[in-house]
């Protein structure tokens, strides 16, 4: 069993390992050591940096929309500017999941638009 848990801005993903009755032993789905770094925030978005980093199948943001936030997307491309991917992001979620896994290792970029404008980009590091 997979289950997700929402604690103020962070999405924490696990599985259930065995059960004891009432106590669970569970296992995190995501490995990453330390907090989440922000990726930006204002009063539009807070948006967490992309974690695991380096990754191997799946790269995940957390974030926080405010109302009235008409476009804001993530944006996968490599070295020489080429988009890979894009995704949009929902208000109604505050949790992004992106596939790297048929990305070849490598060197790429994911940039944040806000109302079609890029804010920030930061480097992503695929390793298989």
């Amino acid at each position: 069993m997979r289950f997700s848990v929402l604690v103020f801005l962070f999405t924490f993903h696990f599985s259930i390992v065995q059960s004891f009755g009432e106590a669970l032993e569970v296992k995190p789905l995501v490995d990453r050591e330390g907090p989440v770094e922000k990726l930006f925030e204002n009063g539009q978005i807070t948006i967490s940096t992309a974690y695991p980093n380096p990754s191997t199948h799946f790269i995940f943001f957390d974030y926080k929309l405010s109302d009235g936030v008409q476009e804001a997307k993530i944006t996968i491309s490599d070295i020489f500017g080429t988009t890979l991917s894009a995704h949009r992001l929902v208000p109604q979620s505050t949790h992004l999941k992106v596939s790297v896994g048929k990305i070849p290792s490598g060197v790429y970029f994911y940039t944040l638009t806000l109302e079609k404008k890029a804010v920030i980009t930061k480097k992503l590091i695929v390793r298989h």
